[in-house]
């Protein structure tokens, strides 16, 4: 769904390893989890993955590139 010959900026955001998946969403104990930011630069063929545990959630931003960030690997 990208743009061919087009470089991206790919923010991707993860719960950290002391997530709780059976924390509410607003509760106190989901509000001090960690939150892991990550940013590479991409292109239509790259493929990002992630190992994610029961519960967790994984969100990828994307943007055209402006920057110098390390390309995915």
């Amino acid at each position: 769904f990208l743009d061919d010959n087009t470089t991206y900026t790919a923010t991707s955001y993860r719960d950290g390893a002391d997530a709780d998946p059976y924390a509410g969403w607003n509760s106190a104990a989901k509000a001090n989890q960690t939150l892991l930011a990550d940013s590479y630069s991409v292109n239509s063929q790259t493929v990002l993955q992630n190992k994610m545990k029961y519960g967790s959630g994984y969100a990828v931003f994307l943007t055209p590139a402006d920057n110098g960030y390390e390309f995915y690997s």
